[in-house]
């Protein structure tokens, strides 16, 4: 399976309505605002890096949003957002500007992880807070990590050890995704590369489908055991 090209999708209107009522970002989206709300009830400024179409911050209106991708900036500009073109590995922004941090589902596509972290970490305000989740477990490996362009996916411990060295303060843990996540994610990859193109007419009870979803996989994760969690959020404060 080859690695997707996301930027041809950015002009059909389908993909468009389709990507931001997939389960797994709805499910992701819902528990980062959960777990995130007694932390930045009184932020004023906050960073979405990495966001492409689908950003995360509960808190828009007080978000820059952040990618490295002008047609998914494009997007998000045309929706009122305020936006800027940066690399996470070398952000333009100077130190200690944001209270808080979302960068979910970034870090494994990125080369140079460290070079990102020690990034998150110099632009955050002292005391800041960054919302870091990962796809985690190498057993989990399969052909839609290399589908979305994945460089690996993360042991959480180890992770745990790296955000550390970098500065962070490693307040809490918890587990995003399950195995229900993890199977449903593998074979919605596999008939999207089958389809190539998203049938108009199956968008409306498609998004239906997938909120439903969302909902089982949001449960499924209180229940689910650490090895099989595929996605972790961390909580960090720059000491």
């Amino acid at each position: 399976m080859e690695p997707l090209d996301f930027t041809r999708f950015f002009e059909d209107k389908n993909y468009l309505k389709l990507k931001n009522n997939l389960f797994n970002y709805l499910n992701r989206k819902r528990l980062l605002k959960h777990y995130s709300k007694k932390y930045i009830k009184h932020h004023q400024r906050i960073a979405d890096i990495g966001s492409g179409i689908s950003p995360v911050s509960p808190k828009p209106e007080k978000t820059l949003f952040i990618d490295i991708s002008s047609p998914a900036l494009d997007v998000l500009k045309k929706q009122g957002h305020k936006t800027l073109y940066g690399s996470i590995t070398n952000l333009p922004i100077s130190n200690n500007t944001f209270d808080s941090i979302f960068c979910s589902e970034v870090l494994e596509h990125v080369e140079d992880y460290l070079s990102a972290l020690s990034e998150l970490h110099r632009i955050l305000n002292p005391k800041g807070i960054a919302f870091i989740t990962v796809p985690c477990w190498m057993h989990y490996w399969n052909i839609d990590d290399e589908f979305v362009g994945h460089h690996r996916r993360f042991h959480p411990n180890k992770f745990r050890e790296r955000l550390q060295a970098q500065g962070f303060n490693v307040l809490e843990v918890k587990k995003i995704g399950s195995k229900l996540d993890r199977l449903l994610t593998l074979q919605t990859v596999k008939q999207f590369d089958k389809a190539k193109k998203i049938n108009s007419l199956l968008v409306n009870p498609y998004i239906a489908a997938n909120h439903l979803l969302s909902y089982a996989i949001t449960l499924s994760t209180f229940f689910s055991e650490d090895k099989l969690s595929n996605i972790f959020l961390f909580i960090c404060q720059k000491d």
